[in-house]
């Protein structure tokens, strides 16, 4: 087995443009040039971290609301959900739901190629 020990280990310095971006990185959801542009024309972390915290509150929900798929009230007793590429919706397809489901009947139905489908209470789910 060969081992080999580093003694000795000097990595090239980091230019402007990589410190920022590594800031950006760890601070944001990743770097855009609009982004790395801005940070720079701020001149240090500290300065651009200051910036952050000067600026607006930007709040999740309302970014969330806008994207999520929430139970449209029809009346008291039923809800509906927006359609898959309806505007605002969250679409999860799910083959089960926890409290539709629960003392239904499963079967595995072979499709003759090899694959199953499944059917809950004689209904196919995907």
């Amino acid at each position: 087995a060969i081992h080999f020990i580093i003694r000795d280990y000097n990595p090239p310095a980091k230019t402007n443009d990589q410190s920022f971006a590594k800031l950006l990185l760890q601070a944001t959801y990743g770097p855009t040039q609009e982004s790395l542009h801005e940070a720079k024309s701020l001149g240090s972390a500290e300065a651009w971290v200051r910036d952050q915290i000067d600026k607006p509150a930007s709040l999740h929900r309302a970014h969330y609301r806008q994207r999520t798929n929430g139970y449209i009230k029809t009346d008291i007793k039923h809800h509906g959900v927006r359609l898959a590429c309806e505007r605002g919706s969250r679409w999860n397809r799910h083959a089960f739901n926890r409290w539709r489901d629960i003392g239904k009947t499963i079967v595995e139905v072979p499709t003759g190629s090899g694959s199953y489908y499944l059917k809950v209470d004689g209904i196919a789910r995907t």
